[in-house]
């Protein structure tokens, strides 16, 4: 099983699988390879998702900022960057745990639901 980790503790799994879950801050499509920013209240985190990974790039395509999702990845540095202490997660699967708002699923992260 993956290890669900805070996103302020990536650069402590470069290299590893891990899983994270939080809100959908922000996606970006540049030239293909869409890049999701995922907050976990706390901490935000970059998440790459790449058109090899067919059913992930094709649900990505259809996230909307505010949803809750849980992503797996392997953690890797983030190449432009110029900083070790910047990672994103490879994401290799992903799961849609809620499509409300983000004021809805932030009461939900909190465990207030």
């Amino acid at each position: 099983m993956v290890e669900s980790i805070e996103i302020e503790k990536l650069q402590q799994y470069v290299g590893q699988q891990v899983r994270i879950s939080g809100i959908v801050e922000k996606i970006e499509d540049h030239g293909g390879l869409l890049f999701l920013v995922i907050n976990d209240l706390t901490f935000l985190a970059s998440a790459i998702v790449i058109p090899d990974k067919e059913k992930v790039f094709s649900m990505a395509k259809n996230l909307k900022k505010g949803y809750l999702v849980d992503v797996t990845g392997v953690v890797k540095t983030c190449p432009l960057s110029g900083s070790e202490s910047l990672c994103e997660i490879e994401v290799e699967t992903l799961a849609i745990l809620s499509a409300r708002t983000r004021v809805e699923n932030m009461i939900k992260i909190a465990g207030k639901e």
